[in-house]
């Protein structure tokens, strides 16, 4: 009787661990997205660094953001505002860290091709016959910067949206992290939220940079009709004027509005 009663015991506890940790998850899906809700259009990629680096536990969190062609990053954030006082902090304002670099790194883009996450439990351990060879050649120039921000795990995951590359995270933690599968799960659902996010923030800019652009081409078109000695219309698809240019009363006795 005592093993079956012990069975269920553990169990028990063992299920409500793991509801415990699902309800944390879901916590922390929720608060990604609402980094994004409240941040200001200049800073949703800091909010988002943020945000992830809460959620995930890791102590730096990097959010890389690559143009359409992908030879160019175009944005890049880090939650140094937990960090405001160190020195990583300050080379990464000033832009001065070995991993600044304008082109997406090669790791980022072999993450973005295969849509897999790279993993490693302790980037000083030597790299064996599984590590991809962009780390293995990338990884010597990194060591002296590992070694100053205390960093010893790294987990990097590609930002697609609809199997489009869009960037990379990068979770940096000080101490050895071994993820387990349902924790790969969860910082994946993370950075689909994180993407999801940062595409919108793209959308719109693109929005509005077409929206600026059509109200320069109409402001100057309007400034070459209205001050042109020829008359200038425009209809629409059934015959009807739309716009005619002020000359059309000096020269055919008709008002624009008529």
């Amino acid at each position: 009787l005592a093993r079956p009663a012990l069975a269920r015991l553990v169990s028990n506890v063992v299920d409500a661990e793991r509801g415990a940790r699902q309800r944390r998850q879901l916590e922390s899906l929720a608060d990604v997205s609402r980094a994004f809700n409240e941040a200001g259009e200049s800073d949703v990629l800091d909010s988002i660094a943020t945000a992830l680096a809460k959620s995930s536990g890791f102590n730096w969190v990097t959010v890389t953001v690559f143009n359409q062609a992908l030879d160019e990053v175009v944005e890049r954030a880090m939650n140094i505002a937990r960090h405001s006082q160190t020195g990583i902090a300050g080379e990464f304002r000033e832009q001065r860290l070995p991993w600044q670099d304008r082109r997406p790194s090669p790791i980022a883009l072999d993450l973005a091709r295969t849509g897999e996450p790279l993993l490693i439990h302790d980037v000083f351990a030597e790299p064996d016959e599984h590590t991809p060879e962009a780390w293995r050649s990338r990884l010597p120039d990194m060591l002296d910067f590992y070694r100053r921000a205390h960093i010893v795990s790294i987990a990097m995951f590609p930002l697609n949206v609809r199997g489009a590359p869009l960037g990379s995270i990068t979770f940096a933690s000080s101490t050895s992290q071994r993820l387990d599968e349902g924790q790969v799960a969860f910082m994946t659902s993370l950075t689909v939220q994180a993407a999801t996010a940062i595409q919108g923030v793209r959308l719109y800019r693109d929005l509005e940079a077409a929206k600026e652009t059509l109200e320069q081409s109409e402001h100057r078109f309007r400034s070459l009709a209205q001050n042109s000695s020829d008359v200038v219309t425009v209809m629409d698809g059934s015959g009807c004027f739309q716009y005619a240019s002020p000359s059309c009363e000096r020269i055919m006795g008709y008002s624009p509005d008529e």
